[in-house]
């Protein structure tokens, strides 16, 4: 008998090779259309989100992606002296 979480670990890394996040992003576009169509909006508010969310978490992943040969460049070191 297979471990219920091994299943659903395998099922998502086979999704996440079959939907791109473009292709994704426009699904939710085209489902949040449909339930704002539908007069669904507790559902258009979580498919708003979720674009939102998705969006976001594209762009921090560029932007990680961009500067993880760059080293700490979130300031000046700790140590650094004043004078």
């Amino acid at each position: 008998m297979q471990d219920h979480d091994t299943f659903r670990s395998a099922e998502n890394n086979d999704l996440e090779a079959m939907v791109t996040p473009d292709e994704l992003m426009d699904l939710i576009e085209i489902a949040l259309q449909f339930a704002m169509r539908l007069g669904l909006a507790r559902t258009a508010s979580h498919l708003f989100m979720a674009c939102d969310t998705l969006g976001a978490a594209e762009t921090e992943a560029q932007q990680w992606g961009e500067n993880s040969h760059t080293g700490n460049t979130d300031g000046p070191s700790r140590n650094a002296s004043d004078g």
